[in-house]
Protein backbone atom coordinates (compact mmCIF):
# COMPACT_ATOMS: atom_id res chain seq x y z
CA UNK A 1 0.00 0.00 0.00
CA UNK A 2 1.34 3.41 -0.96
CA UNK A 3 -0.37 5.87 1.39
CA UNK A 4 2.43 8.39 0.84
CA UNK A 5 1.51 8.71 -2.83
CA UNK A 6 -2.09 9.36 -1.82
CA UNK A 7 -1.09 12.01 0.74
CA UNK A 8 1.36 13.66 -1.66
CA UNK A 9 -1.33 13.88 -4.35
CA UNK A 10 -3.73 15.52 -1.90
CA UNK A 11 -1.13 18.02 -0.76
CA UNK A 12 0.00 18.76 -4.33
CA UNK A 13 -3.58 19.76 -5.12
CA UNK A 14 -3.65 21.93 -2.00
CA UNK A 15 -6.60 20.04 -0.55
CA UNK A 16 -7.26 19.61 3.14
CA UNK A 17 -8.57 16.33 4.44
CA UNK A 18 -11.96 17.97 4.95
CA UNK A 19 -12.09 19.17 1.34
CA UNK A 20 -11.07 15.81 -0.05
CA UNK A 21 -13.56 13.73 1.88
CA UNK A 22 -16.53 16.12 1.48
CA UNK A 23 -19.53 14.13 0.28
CA UNK A 24 -17.58 10.85 0.30
CA UNK A 25 -16.71 9.95 3.88
CA UNK A 26 -15.95 11.47 7.27
CA UNK A 27 -12.69 13.24 7.92
CA UNK A 28 -12.02 10.68 10.68
CA UNK A 29 -12.13 7.88 8.08
CA UNK A 30 -9.66 9.72 5.85
CA UNK A 31 -7.43 10.59 8.79
CA UNK A 32 -7.25 6.95 9.90
CA UNK A 33 -6.26 5.94 6.38
CA UNK A 34 -3.55 8.58 6.04
CA UNK A 35 -2.10 8.19 9.54
CA UNK A 36 -2.27 4.45 10.15
CA UNK A 37 -3.04 2.90 6.79
CA UNK A 38 -6.47 1.71 7.94
CA UNK A 39 -8.14 1.16 4.60
CA UNK A 40 -11.69 2.45 4.15
CA UNK A 41 -14.28 0.59 2.08
CA UNK A 42 -13.19 0.15 -1.54
CA UNK A 43 -16.04 2.31 -2.86
CA UNK A 44 -14.86 5.16 -0.62
CA UNK A 45 -11.23 4.73 -1.59
CA UNK A 46 -12.10 4.67 -5.30
CA UNK A 47 -13.99 7.96 -4.96
CA UNK A 48 -11.17 9.58 -2.99
CA UNK A 49 -8.59 8.44 -5.54
CA UNK A 50 -10.73 9.69 -8.42
CA UNK A 51 -10.97 13.11 -6.78
CA UNK A 52 -7.16 13.16 -6.57
CA UNK A 53 -6.70 11.95 -10.14
CA UNK A 54 -5.27 8.64 -8.95
CA UNK A 55 -6.16 5.08 -9.81
CA UNK A 56 -6.60 2.45 -7.15
CA UNK A 57 -3.46 0.77 -8.56
CA UNK A 58 -1.50 3.90 -7.60
CA UNK A 59 -2.30 3.30 -3.94
CA UNK A 60 -2.32 -0.49 -4.04
CA UNK A 61 0.26 -1.44 -6.65
CA UNK A 62 -0.36 -4.93 -7.99
CA UNK A 63 3.18 -5.48 -9.25
CA UNK A 64 5.86 -6.57 -6.87
CA UNK A 65 9.02 -4.41 -6.82
CA UNK A 66 11.11 -7.19 -8.40
CA UNK A 67 8.69 -7.41 -11.34
CA UNK A 68 8.72 -3.64 -11.74
CA UNK A 69 12.53 -3.69 -11.85
CA UNK A 70 12.61 -6.37 -14.55
CA UNK A 71 10.12 -4.44 -16.68
CA UNK A 72 12.19 -1.29 -16.18
CA UNK A 73 15.27 -3.18 -17.46
CA UNK A 74 13.30 -4.35 -20.50
CA UNK A 75 12.02 -0.82 -21.20
CA UNK A 76 15.54 0.58 -20.87
CA UNK A 77 16.95 -2.10 -23.19
CA UNK A 78 14.24 -1.32 -25.74
CA UNK A 79 15.02 2.41 -25.55
CA UNK A 80 18.72 1.70 -26.09
CA UNK A 81 17.82 -0.42 -29.11
CA UNK A 82 15.78 2.44 -30.57
CA UNK A 83 18.70 4.84 -30.04
CA UNK A 84 21.09 2.43 -31.83
CA UNK A 85 22.98 1.28 -28.75
CA UNK A 86 23.32 -2.42 -29.43
CA UNK A 87 25.91 -3.80 -27.01
CA UNK A 88 24.44 -2.48 -23.78
CA UNK A 89 20.94 -3.96 -24.31
CA UNK A 90 22.49 -7.38 -24.85
CA UNK A 91 24.11 -7.15 -21.43
CA UNK A 92 20.82 -5.92 -19.93
CA UNK A 93 18.92 -8.89 -21.35
CA UNK A 94 21.54 -11.36 -20.14
CA UNK A 95 20.86 -10.19 -16.58
CA UNK A 96 17.16 -11.06 -16.76
CA UNK A 97 15.76 -14.32 -15.45
CA UNK A 98 13.60 -15.24 -18.43
CA UNK A 99 11.61 -17.92 -16.60
CA UNK A 100 10.22 -15.34 -14.15
CA UNK A 101 8.92 -12.93 -16.81
CA UNK A 102 5.22 -12.43 -17.40
CA UNK A 103 3.87 -13.30 -20.83
CA UNK A 104 4.06 -9.62 -21.77
CA UNK A 105 7.65 -9.47 -20.53
CA UNK A 106 8.58 -12.56 -22.57
CA UNK A 107 7.13 -10.98 -25.72
CA UNK A 108 9.08 -7.78 -25.07
CA UNK A 109 12.24 -9.82 -24.40
CA UNK A 110 11.86 -11.69 -27.71
CA UNK A 111 11.12 -8.45 -29.57
CA UNK A 112 14.30 -6.80 -28.29
CA UNK A 113 16.43 -9.93 -28.62
CA UNK A 114 15.17 -10.52 -32.17
CA UNK A 115 16.02 -7.02 -33.32
CA UNK A 116 19.41 -7.14 -31.64
CA UNK A 117 20.11 -10.48 -33.31
CA UNK A 118 19.23 -9.05 -36.71
CA UNK A 119 21.30 -5.91 -36.21
CA UNK A 120 24.40 -7.43 -34.60
CA UNK A 121 24.64 -10.91 -36.16
CA UNK A 122 24.55 -12.33 -32.63
CA UNK A 123 23.18 -15.86 -32.38
CA UNK A 124 19.69 -15.98 -30.91
CA UNK A 125 19.65 -18.44 -28.01
CA UNK A 126 16.33 -20.22 -27.69
CA UNK A 127 15.45 -19.99 -24.00
CA UNK A 128 11.72 -20.40 -24.10
CA UNK A 129 10.53 -23.55 -22.37
CA UNK A 130 6.88 -22.53 -22.20
CA UNK A 131 4.48 -21.31 -24.82
CA UNK A 132 3.45 -17.68 -24.82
Amino acid sequence: MNVERFINARKALGMSQAELCEGICTQATLSKFESSGRTPAVRILVQLCARLGLKLDDVFPINQPAKLEVHHILDTAEFKLITSEYESPLADLDGISFDHLSDEGKMQYFFIKGYLTALTDEPFPIRCTTSI
